[in-house]
């Protein structure tokens, strides 16, 4: 249940037609609360922030402790579902007391290594947070076998579900080609683990074939204004449009033909599964859960090596068979369709829920 806040609060309103669960959230000072509690107020979702628990190690102590154990006493609830290291840890150190069943989503990398010190006390907190967890969900294959090589989390305590997409927002919009000059999209956090510069140094070796081709540059970072004067040093300014923040990611991909996906480090990539549902052609690095999603000329275009002479390769390839395009598109819509539904993700997660109370209550 990753992603922005309109993700997350239609996430939740489908989830809430699967069940008829009263639902909580918590959340710590820093967050903007107005927005949310304005967001998930029109679902009946009750927000309750609690600024003494931020950050999060004063909630093990002093005011931060008491007003979360008052919150528990009042509340009682039954399950605790929660998103990230920092709330797994909170959740586990008051389960015993509170007893209630504890899950736990690990998006993505669980420990980051940014912070070294943060990186030591969340990995030895999590030694002991991890065998009070009831269940953890994965977001893949990938991710799983993480969580028990790095993490040794229990592998019989691990479900995997499968992130969802919204249908109704991400969909194919067939553009004859005729009308329209193609189009190459990178979108995603502009810092050296996406490679985007690895992006703008392909785009010399595709222009000096295909000089009509142009490129869609989504996403903002601190490395946004380098790779600006990487596109002016390179002399493809009139090839190129940055575009910012995308807010509305579906008129993002409705507006590219191949997506280019390089990236060091993923779990799950969203963007990745939003292009899929746009029927867009990709290139993808096979980093994380991406080969479970890209299957090579069958869903997509496997990068073999971060190298601009082969991305432009796979790029060009793509832009000189429509045929191609096209058969991977469709194959892409389709897969996603059939196993990455937010309706899907809903249920499975509202199943496991009605599994875990029935065996705590019979």
């Amino acid at each position: 249940m990753s992603g922005n806040l309109r993700r997350i609060s239609y996430w939740w309103s489908v989830f809430q037609t699967y069940n008829d669960y009263e639902i909580l959230f918590v959340i710590s000072g820093n967050a903007d609360n107005a927005e949310l509690k304005k967001c998930y107020g029109k679902l009946g979702i009750r927000v309750i922030s609690i600024p003494e628990i931020y950050p999060f190690y004063k909630v093990f102590y002093g005011k931060g402790k008491k007003a979360f154990e008052t919150l528990l006493k009042n509340e009682k609830p039954d399950i605790v579902h929660s998103i990230l290291v920092q709330a797994d840890i909170i959740a586990s150190f008051f389960k015993k007391k509170y007893n209630y069943i504890h899950i736990s989503s690990l998006e993505g990398a669980l420990f980051t290594k940014e912070n070294r010190l943060k990186y030591y006390i969340y990995k030895l907190f999590y030694r002991y947070s991890k065998n009070k967890i009831d269940v953890t969900i994965s977001l893949c294959n990938y991710t799983r076998q993480e969580n028990i090589n790095l993490c040794k989390i229990n592998p019989d305590k691990i479900r995997i579900i499968y992130s969802g997409i919204d249908l109704k927002k991400f969909y194919p919009i067939k553009v004859p080609s005729t009308s329209h000059t193609i189009t190459v999209g990178f979108l995603g956090n502009v810092s050296h683990g996406k490679l985007p510069d690895l992006f703008i140094r392909t785009i010399p070796f595709i222009i000096n074939k295909y000089p009509h081709v142009r490129f869609l540059f989504g996403g903002i970072g601190h490395d946004l204004e380098n790779i600006k004067k990487m596109a002016i040093d390179l002399h493809i300014t009139s090839y190129i449009k940055f575009v910012g923040y995308v807010d509305y990611v579906p008129y993002f991909f409705k507006n590219i033909d191949i997506y280019s996906f390089t990236s060091i480090r993923e779990g799950l990539p969203w963007s990745i599964l939003e292009a899929m549902a746009c029927g867009k052609a990709i290139v993808a690095s096979p980093v994380g859960g991406v080969p479970e999603l890209i299957k090579d000329y069958k869903t997509g275009l496997i990068l073999p090596l971060n190298e601009p002479e082969i991305l432009a390769d796979k790029i060009i390839e793509l832009i000189e068979n429509e045929d191609l395009r096209e058969y991977l598109g469709v194959n892409a819509n389709k897969f996603v369709s059939t196993y990455y539904t937010i309706e899907r993700e809903c249920q499975e997660i509202s199943g496991l829920y009605k599994e875990l109370l029935e065996e705590k209550f019979l």
